[in-house]
């Protein structure tokens, strides 16, 4: 899996899709995001600093889990954003 098609999975997953809330969520404007996805790259600190829940394993390779393993079984506060995996 490559860089943008864990982007988009962060998104996905934690935004319902919307890049404008994920910009949000990061701190970053949404053209940033776009460039990421256009250049397969990211900022993986700021990604992973706002984004704890996600398995720093997964965020660097693409393998593996998405999400921590405690993280799967409960409420996920990612910001103001609540999201439940499972």
């Amino acid at each position: 899996m490559n860089k943008s098609e864990r982007i988009e999975c962060i998104i996905n997953s934690l935004c319902d899709g919307n890049k404008s809330r994920f910009a949000k969520l990061l701190g970053v404007k949404p053209q940033t995001i776009n460039t990421w996805l256009t250049r397969d790259t990211f900022d993986i600190e700021r990604v992973y600093s706002c984004c704890g829940a996600l398995n720093p394993h997964w965020l660097l390779t693409g393998e593996g889990e998405m999400m921590k393993d405690e993280a799967v079984e409960q409420s996920i506060v990612v910001g103001d954003i609540n999201h439940v995996k499972g």
